[in-house]
């Protein structure tokens, strides 16, 4: 059985805390799923609208960039990757994002031109890594991703509209929907949020038109895991991972060789959905880790995090922080 492979689980479901609540949680998964069932109804029966572009827009395609548990999967890194492909290959590509935890709301629009004045609490971290990353790619922020793919193919003609986070987005018709599982720890305890990491049932992968097996490079066996995922899909699987090239002082901006990295201690932080990711990457490059501090996905640091941090960095006598 599936259940009986080892995985990084997080978070940790055995946890005292966990198990006095699990009753709980159980019971709101219940009503998540209840809820789930009646919105997908209500779009089944027309009531809520899903948008098809096409018949507006004949040149446009949207690709969705999902998954199917809670953060962790590698959505951003793969969105970026996508984009750029996308717009090296010549057809003109917009990001449609909500931006999440963002302090702004309505829509904002970062293009070359714009992204120079805002900053990652007006768009979101994520967007603003986007912005960083990709040059002439534009990126909508909207909470309403129809609204967004609307408006962007009204004002720049985009070809291609990659929709980030979109596989539980169903106000767009989609040409491509494309599915990431993090090969580390793929479905959790297998239950529903709140009392698991799943946002919906494991079979609706059958809504995929792509998987892609994220992480391959960090577990031992994966046969057991493809060949559940051929149970409950027909989609072709890809698999990816990640290969570290080197690292980049925060402050000055120099970039350190991965091979310079060997043997150096330090102390690493991260607010992200899989922690145990971003550790184990820091092994890979065969750094010792005298200290881990794991913060809250999207974790908006205080001055305060960081002196302590520092603080504990001198006192351990690391070579540096690491996040």
């Amino acid at each position: 059985m599936l259940e009986k492979l080892k995985f990084s689980s997080y978070p940790n479901f055995n946890s005292k805390i966990f198990v006095i609540l699990r009753p709980f949680l159980l019971l709101f998964s219940w009503i998540y799923l209840f809820l789930g069932l009646i919105r997908n109804l209500l779009y089944s029966l027309g009531i809520f609208k899903t948008h098809n572009f096409k018949k507006d827009f004949p040149q446009a395609k949207v690709i969705s960039v999902g998954n199917i548990t809670a953060g962790g999967t590698g959505k951003t890194p793969w969105t970026i990757f996508l984009a750029d492909k996308i717009s090296k290959s010549g057809k003109k590509v917009t990001i449609l994002t909500r931006g999440y935890g963002r302090k702004s709301s309505g829509q904002v629009v970062l293009d070359e031109e714009s992204k120079k004045n805002k900053n990652w609490q007006e768009v979101g971290d994520e967007p603003f890594l986007m912005a960083s990353k990709l040059n002439g790619i534009p990126i909508v922020v909207n909470s309403d991703r129809a609204e967004a793919g609307q408006w962007t193919l009204q004002h720049n003609e985009s070809e291609v509209l990659l929709l980030d986070d979109g596989f539980q987005n169903k106000s767009i018709k989609k040409n491509l929907e494309i599915v990431l599982i993090d090969a580390t720890n793929p479905f959790g305890n297998f239950k529903l949020l709140p009392a698991g990491i799943l946002r919906e049932p494991l079979r609706n992968l059958r809504r995929a038109d792509l998987l892609v097996l994220n992480k391959v490079d960090r577990v031992s066996s994966k046969e057991q895991l493809l060949d559940h995922l051929k149970t409950v899909s027909t989609a072709p699987i890809v698999e990816s991972g990640y290969e570290i090239s080197h690292a980049e002082n925060i402050n000055s901006g120099q970039t350190i060789p991965r091979a310079e990295l060997k043997g150096k201690s330090c102390l690493a932080f991260c607010g992200i959905a899989s922690p145990f990711s971003f550790t184990a990457s820091l092994k890979e490059l065969q750094l010792r880790v005298v200290e881990t501090k794991f913060f809250p996905d999207h974790y908006v640091y205080k001055e305060r995090d960081i002196l302590d941090l520092v603080k504990q960095g001198l006192t351990q006598k690391v070579d540096f922080l690491a996040t």
